[in-house]
């Protein structure tokens, strides 16, 4: 109890000091600083993934059938210890694991790479159409391909 009445009575005074020191009616005018620089190349890149989460997110929402929703997630290849994004449609991670259970258990079955490509065709037919269909939805398209872009056109200029 006595540290915090101690402690109120030696600010008090301070707290007025300051007050003063403000309160003398000088208003003088701060300079401004612009600051123009470069972002960086993982910077434009993030902002690439944040707009494609942004549009398969709305996409998804848009989307009736959970099989044609696309989900981005990092992987790695096999003996590689980089990982790299990747965006796929659910049935793409069906078909894949499909045809792994069917080689595990000996069973021959068809290829996962014969269902992607005739469902691949389905995806880009809606989402073709949900982007005619959806003016937000096309918004985001735009504004991940201006990202896109953007990153692409720092990258070659960095890596001439």
């Amino acid at each position: 109890m006595r540290t915090i009445i101690l402690i109120l009575a030696f600010s008090i005074p301070f707290s007025s000091l300051l007050a003063e020191k403000t309160d003398t009616g000088d208003t003088e005018e701060m300079e401004e600083i612009s600051v123009i620089g470069r972002r960086s190349l993982l910077s434009l890149r993030l902002d690439v993934y944040r707009r494609e989460d942004d549009f398969y997110r709305l996409f998804n929402a848009l989307n009736t059938d959970d099989d044609y929703d696309v989900n981005c997630d990092k992987e790695t290849r096999t003996g590689s210890h980089l990982s790299r994004r990747v965006c796929k449609a659910n049935f793409v991670k069906d078909a894949t694991a499909l045809e792994a259970r069917q080689y595990l258990l000996g069973i021959g079955g068809s290829s996962a790479a014969v269902i992607i490509m005739r469902k691949q065709e389905l995806l880009n037919a809606k989402m073709t159409a949900t982007v005619q269909e959806n003016p937000e939805l096309l918004e985001k398209l735009l504004d991940l391909d201006k990202a896109r872009k953007r990153y692409e056109a720092e990258r070659n200029v960095r890596f001439k």
